[in-house]
């Protein structure tokens, strides 16, 4: 039988008043790296019903998640102490562990919750949060335990501010590295992310922000951590999720308002050709909303009339969203 160690606990306040802050509006949250807390994190996290100390907080050497990439994850922005669009990610992630043959989630309210919780313990309204299930301890190799006892966090992170009145420009090269369009856990967040950090580790090395990634049909299908959208006239093209790409929140949240904006939306696969003789590119991911590409590998762009209106959109959504709150 499966295991979820879920009973939440607090620290006493005499514990939180030793966790590291900065002297800002936001109390607990880690400028810079100090100790084991990188820099960007927040001084408390959640693990397994308790709240503790990042800089303490640890997990089994022989946790499935960190031998193997056994489990998965969620990353959405947390705004005037809201999860956004928090629906979208909790069904993909239950998806997630139902497809690893564990049992649902508990409820998308007991998980809010939590979030909640540890945002306040943290004094903040605002961050990045990051959520995570791993299958637990188990022994060496690939067999799974018959009875798991599951491993859950989450975390918060420093969110960047939203960019405003157009979203921020990145610079993509064509990564090297394919994407099969054939994977099987495509349509979820697992762990195990080697092919995205070798994609975002290359980008890096050439002083860019990303890397468009091709299938190995010459597709377009994603960057390392954000869907893509190519303009073409009044049209927006984005790859479909059967050429390899993951079905992003933001992405189908993208999809809905250009439609109600009158903008056409198709759903197909965009050869790199394609993409360079286009009118301009875009990316959308939970912490930023949406990214203007201002060039893809010699190809430059200026931010295109469409961009910036499906962004405006966007951000008018995202305040209404808070506002139904």
């Amino acid at each position: 039988m499966t295991t979820w160690r879920n009973q939440p606990t607090q620290l006493a306040p005499e514990k939180l008043a030793t966790c590291s802050t900065r002297n800002t509006d936001v109390v607990g949250f880690s400028e810079t790296s100090s100790g084991n807390i990188p820099s960007g994190t927040f001084a408390l996290c959640w693990l397994n019903g308790q709240t503790v100390p990042s800089s303490s907080a640890s997990i089994s050497i022989f946790d499935r998640g960190f031998a193997y990439g056994d489990g998965v994850f969620e990353t959405l922005r947390l705004e005037r102490g809201q999860p956004l669009f928090w629906t979208g990610h909790w069904e993909r992630m239950n998806a997630g562990v139902g497809a690893m043959g564990l049992p649902p989630m508990e409820s998308a309210s007991i998980w809010v919750d939590r979030i909640q919780k540890l945002a306040k313990a943290n004094h903040t309204k605002e961050a990045i949060i990051r959520l995570q299930i791993s299958r637990g301890i188990g022994g060496r190799g690939y067999a799974p335990p018959i009875e798991p006892s599951l491993t859950s966090l989450i975390t918060l992170h420093h969110a960047p501010e939203w960019a405003q009145p157009k979203p921020k420009s990145w610079r993509l090269s064509v990564s090297s590295i394919r994407m099969p369009s054939a994977l099987p856990n495509v349509s979820m967040k697992t762990c195990n992310k080697w092919m995205q950090i070798q994609v975002k580790r290359e980008a890096l090395q050439l002083g860019l922000d990303d890397a468009m990634i091709l299938n190995e049909k010459g597709n377009l299908t994603e960057v390392s951590c954000a869907n893509c959208f190519v303009i073409e006239e009044n049209c927006l093209i984005t790859p479909p999720i059967s050429d390899g790409c993951l079905d992003g929140v933001t992405r189908q949240q993208t999809m809905a308002l250009a439609r109600q904006l009158g903008v056409h939306v198709k759903e197909q696969s965009i050869a790199l050709e394609e993409a360079l003789r286009s009118d301009g590119i875009f990316l959308t991911l939970s912490t930023y909303g949406m990214l203007h590409v201002s060039k893809l590998d010699d190809r430059a762009w200026s931010c295109h009339p469409i961009t910036l209106q499906v962004y405006d959109a966007y951000l008018s959504s995202v305040a209404q969203t808070l506002n139904h709150h």
